[in-house]
């Protein structure tokens, strides 16, 4: 009998009326490889996710011989996936954390489980990390640590949906070399992929189109159809661009570095990613930049675009710089696809039959036909589509200079083909385009290259520092920040935990500690009485001023709030029922004031002055590690525990969202300055609105992260 059974599998989305995927058949044996290939949004992901039941045909049936429940397999479980996204499947704050979660929920013991983190770790190159916080890990590690929190529970199905697409060539090869070995031992292995050489060390290939399988055989079958074989992968990458010089010659240049210095900050410690880059990027020109993941390419690009601050030296540009950043997922905010390119044109000044004229020209020049795509909404496209439309956003701006953040990955062949062609035509157009990439193809297509490593730059060509390339800029802007509320630097709150300051609370254990916090916060939490709840607040201060908490910085938290407090108070006067027979004090069209909402809306200002005393106090005196484990002790409950450990995942997470939306918005032109309470709120919808669907959609996938864990 076969380990892996796929019969007549058709499956609908809600709200969709194609056929994501239709009536798929085919089986896989005990220790075989399979290769799912197929265009972007051909119905991969959905088979992936259909074999490991995270979606429930609609017809058809999934089979698989291993039924034994996580707990009889002795430390493996039946079949374990890596998400195309990466970042929606790390839970824990802690990369080592991560890593472990997965084992300690299907009982594997303290021993196994550090040998299996420490084996992983080194494996996908985190070993440097293994303490980091998760969230400071850039994308290609991210997706590093997805990988080994899924190998930590050694499945006997392993299914990978693109999960080695935005990792470094180095240790690509080492992670499939390692899938290898792990065939080898007997495990099964599904993978989707549009790499022609990973697709080539596989057993088995299964080729979908729109949905169906057009092929299902061996290896040596599918190599023996080559229309077939030039239909997925046949697609040859442009010729090296052959720079042409700026059509206006006054603009010789269009992006210069001078002495560029850049570190990242966290409790009160420097950590160095760019020192000491000068370099000059001439007019027209099309540069590609390679470097390991982790190692400053989106850095790079992010100061370059005016998102970051150098901490020293000078950075100039010709006009604009629009930046399309590398997680596609996040730069999509609005219902509609054509909304969502207009977007930035439209913040912009551009209207009418111009603006028209804009989103198609860049939706088709992205790869996503303007009359086939403009009414699909984005939530509807797969993870390449996505891809494209954010990459149009960016082109439909009409920038002089663009930067574009990895953007072959995730993309079938054809969609990679099609992007560097575009990337050869705005410059041949006149723009200056630098993109970002792991693969050699990719970076063959520009007529130079930049590689980053060890904290600076170097021309590829000339295997030197590129210090000598930089030149005065002449007739350039200075790069300044494009953010003029600070809403990004007020999103990099950092950990108020202090390690000069010690308190008497600092020297008790971390289950004391929490305990103490619990005490400090949760009363008011469920107090409703006035007095009981002004006793509350002052034990909060109390407790804020014994962990040496910075009171300056929690009052101005407050303070900021308040606006807030106020904006949803007015959204609870307008919105809220009125019970009957409750008086009313003032009523104006909507609004009704009532004395059960104003007492209510006091006591939400008290809790949440309280809240933020007790938070910033506690998190004074812990680390995220410590909070977990203090709580272990605390409270024996293991969902509890794993509830705590999802939020401080969870939060940090929401604020990285919302980073990467003002970002996206800000390079499109949205989020401005704004005059008047009332008035920012309205420029501040554009952020509110997507946020709130990202946590929607967060929360789902954190659903499904935990459970893809075993929890």
């Amino acid at each position: 009998m076969s380990f892996l059974i796929v019969q007549h599998v058709s499956y609908t989305y809600p709200d969709e009326e194609i056929l994501a995927v239709q009536d798929v058949s085919f089986t896989l044996e005990k220790g075989e490889s399979l290769a799912v290939l197929g265009a972007n949004g051909s119905g991969k992901s959905t088979l992936a996710r259909l074999i490991t039941g995270f979606l429930v045909p609609s017809s058809g049936s999934v089979t698989l011989e291993s039924s034994e429940t996580a707990e009889n397999l002795q430390g493996t479980v039946p079949n374990g996936i890596v998400f195309q996204s990466p970042k929606t499947q790390i839970i824990s704050g802690i990369t080592e954390n991560d890593t472990a979660l997965g084992p300690g929920n299907i009982h594997v013991t303290d021993e196994e489980t550090e040998r299996r983190v420490s084996r992983l770790l080194e494996l996908v190159q985190l070993t440097h990390k293994r303490t980091a916080p998760s969230a400071s890990l850039s994308l290609g590690q991210t997706q590093k640590l997805a990988l080994a929190g899924i190998l930590a529970l050694t499945p006997e199905l392993l299914v990978l949906d693109e999960s080695v697409a935005m990792i470094d060539p180095v240790c690509r090869k080492e992670i499939l070399d390692f899938i290898d070995d792990y065939k080898a031992q007997g495990k099964s292995v599904i993978s989707v992929t549009h790499d022609v050489d990973e697709a080539m060390r596989y057993d088995r290939i299964l080729a979908m189109e729109k949905g169906s399988a057009v092929f299902y055989g061996s290896r040596e079958e599918f190599k023996a159809r080559p229309v077939l074989v030039d239909q997925i992968f046949g697609y040859a990458m442009p010729a090296p661009f052959e720079y042409q010089g700026p059509a206006d010659e006054s603009k010789k240049n269009a992006l210069v570095f001078r002495n560029v210095q850049f570190s990242y900050q966290k409790d009160g410690e420097s950590f160095p990613t760019l020192k000491d880059v000068s370099f000059t990027i001439p007019s027209g020109s099309l540069v590609a930049v390679m470097g390991p993941s982790g190692s400053g390419k989106s850095t790079l690009f992010e100061l370059a675009a005016g998102l970051l601050a150098a901490n020293s030296g000078d950075i100039w540009a010709d006009g604009r710089v629009s930046l399309a950043l590398q997680d596609s997922e996040s730069s999509l905010f609005e219902v509609f696809c054509a909304d969502d390119v207009a977007y930035g044109p439209r913040n912009n000044g551009v209207q009418g039959k111009e603006l028209k004229k804009r989103v198609r020209e860049a939706m088709d020049m992205a790869g996503l036909p303007f009359d086939q795509f403009k009414d699909r909404t984005c939530r509807s496209l797969s993870g390449g589509q996505k891809r494209k439309l954010s990459l149009a956003g960016i082109i439909a701006l009409n920038s002089s200079v663009f930067l574009f953040d990895e953007p072959g990955a995730g993309l079938d062949p054809q969609g990679r083909t099609q992007i560097m062609e575009t990337l050869q035509n705005l410059c041949r157009a006149g723009h200056t385009v630098i993109y970002s990439t792991h693969r050699y193809e990719e970076a063959a297509c520009a007529q130079m290259t930049l590689l980053v490593e060890n904290n600076t730059i170097r021309w590829k060509d000339e295997g030197a520092s590129v210090m000598d390339r930089a030149e005065e800029p002449a007739g350039l802007n200075r790069v300044t920040s494009i953010d003029p509320t600070g809403m990004l630097q007020g999103l990099s709150v950092k950990s108020p935990l202090s390690k000069e300051n010690v308190s008497v609370l600092h020297r008790l254990s971390p289950a004391l500690r929490t305990l103490v916090f619990l005490i400090a916060f949760l009363p008011s939490v469920f107090l409703k009485n006035f007095t009981l709840l002004g006793v509350s607040a002052v034990i909060a201060v109390l407790y804020g001023l014994l962990a040496k908490a910075p009171v300056k910085r929690t009052v101005g938290l407050y303070l900021k709030l308040i606006p807030w407090m106020l904006f949803f108070t007015l959204l609870q006067f307008l919105i809220m029922p009125v019970p009957d027979g409750t008086t009313v004090f003032f009523q104006w069209g909507l609004i009704l004031i009532t004395r059960g909402k104003i007492l209510q809306s006091c006591r939400t200002a008290i809790r949440l002055f309280c809240a933020i005393f007790s938070m910033y106090g506690y998190l004074s005196t812990v680390t995220d590690e410590e909070v977990i484990m203090g709580l272990k002790k605390v409270c024996p409950v293991k969902s509890i525990v794993l509830v705590v450990t999802v939020l401080f995942r969870f939060l940090p997470l929401l604020a990285e969202e919302a980073r990467l939306i003002i970002k996206i918005q800000l390079v499109r032109g949205g989020l401005s300055r704004q005059k008047g309470f009332f008035n920012t709120v309205k420029a501040l919808l554009p952020l509110f609105v997507p946020l709130i669907l990202k946590t929607l959609e967060r929360a789902e996938q954190m659903g499904d992260a935990l459970t893809a864990r075993y929890f």
